[in-house]
């Protein structure tokens, strides 16, 4: 019964703290999109309402150990293993923006998806060879542009915890 009401608050929280920051962050995406070409604000509203998932779930507790750098390179690109769903919502906890390269079908979730969009995040078509040759054209412009740029190695998520190829 316990696992079933974590399972249900989990579901509840994840749609009501998206939903209500995929708004908020909206707003922000269309008082900053003009002056914002990397959409740094938008990324990192985005990044805290994904923050905010994490405390409204009492299962998710995690954090980052320091030193994390103070200063970063001019053009970084960070790559990370994929052994969680969570993730994404782990490397949110960074103090920087950075886009992040995920696939396609994610962009089209409700609210989570959409906020992605507008945060400026890479869509990739697995498979397609165009789809790659866009999304890596897009991520060097955000590099050349001194906006980082988040690649999950594997390319999906190993389902064994073992890393997966590159």
């Amino acid at each position: 019964m316990g696992r079933t009401l974590l399972g249900i608050w989990t579901w509840f929280a994840f749609a009501a703290v998206s939903s209500v920051g995929y708004c908020i962050c909206l707003v922000i995406f269309l008082a900053t999109v003009a002056f914002d070409p990397n959409r740094r604000i938008t990324g990192r509203a985005i990044r805290i309402v994904g923050i905010c998932m994490v405390r409204a779930v009492p299962a998710w507790r995690f954090e980052y150990l320091p030193p994390v750098p103070s200063q970063l390179p001019e053009r970084l690109v960070c790559v990370s293993n994929h052994c969680s769903n969570l993730d994404p919502f782990l490397v949110a906890h960074l103090p920087w923006e950075m886009k992040y390269l995920a696939k396609d079908v994610l962009f089209k979730i409700p609210a989570v998806g959409w906020g992605i969009r507008i945060a400026g995040d890479i869509p990739l078509v697995r498979g397609s060879t165009q789809s790659i040759k866009a999304a890596m054209s897009r991520a060097a412009r955000y590099v050349r542009n001194g906006m980082p740029v988040l690649i999950f190695a594997e390319g999906t998520r190993s389902k064994t915890g073992e890393l997966l190829p590159f």
